[in-house]
């Protein structure tokens, strides 16, 4: 199960949406709506996903992104496909990192 990746990513989400989100010019608001609504997608993958890996169904999830944003004629449409693979990566580093300490703390 990912329980435990579940938590990972919300927790990921409290703490750095936020800081990933004022980082640039557009509307906060925005900006961060498409943010949450990123790691919304990716959670219900997840969990719909209990028994994959989580590297493969983060992996996959960027580049789907990556693929409708590409092949946008919207800006705005790309705009928000982009910053999904973007916190998506973000979440699989932020995974990966933690995956790191928990095996060098055991």
């Amino acid at each position: 199960m990912n329980d435990e990746t579940v938590q990972s990513v919300l927790k990921y989400s409290e703490k750095y949406i936020y800081e990933k989100v004022t980082s640039t010019k557009i509307l906060y608001s925005e900006k961060h709506s498409f943010a949450k609504w990123a790691v919304d997608e990716l959670l219900k993958i997840i969990i719909d996903s209990p028994f994959d890996p989580i590297d493969e169904i983060v992996e996959n999830f960027i580049i789907k992104m990556t693929f409708y944003s590409m092949y946008s004629e919207n800006q705005a449409i790309y705009f928000r496909f982009n910053l999904a693979s973007d916190i998506a990566e973000d979440i699989l580093n932020y995974l990966r990192e933690n995956n790191q300490k928990e095996s060098f703390n055991e």
